[in-house]
């Protein structure tokens, strides 16, 4: 698959591979970002407050990031409102400090039950994705992409 339509469309499957590969790519851009759009998070010994450039630059990694979680759900034949609810739970806890709820490890109260639910929700999808083979044969998002190689 070309690397354009694999960021931007959200229809096909792709083996663990290629989600991996994109998984570590968008994972150096997230923190090459924060390094120079809110350097104090890597330098402060509290968690600093929220930083709009910072917060929007990993708002727009999430689309691309969107865009390959799909197809690696389509490729698991996972029901589709598995990785929009994946990308929601990451973009709620972008944007709740704006709106003055902490969302956190040491978050108290419903903030840290909200982080909970997040970081279950993630690693569920990042272990799933990540270490179990995707759907043999052709399924309703496409032909089997191991079939391809």
């Amino acid at each position: 698959m070309r690397l354009l339509p694999l960021l931007t469309t959200f229809r096909g499957r792709i083996s663990r591979k290629p989600w991996w590969i994109g998984l570590i790519v968008f994972a150096v851009l997230n923190i090459g970002g924060g390094l120079i759009l809110n350097p104090e998070y890597f330098t402060a010994e509290d968690i600093p407050p929220a930083n709009v450039p910072d917060t929007i630059w990993q708002l727009m990694l999430l689309f691309p990031l969107t865009a390959i979680t799909v197809k690696r759900c389509n490729d698991r034949d996972w029901p589709s409102w598995v990785a929009p609810a994946s990308t929601a739970a990451n973009a709620l806890n972008l944007v709740a400090p704006y709106a003055g709820f902490e969302i956190g490890f040491g978050a108290r109260g419903a903030g840290g039950v909200v982080f909970w639910i997040i970081a279950v929700i993630v690693l569920a999808v990042v272990i799933d994705n990540g270490f179990v083979r995707g759907a043999d044969g052709p399924n309703r998002h496409g032909p089997d992409p191991l079939a391809l190689a």
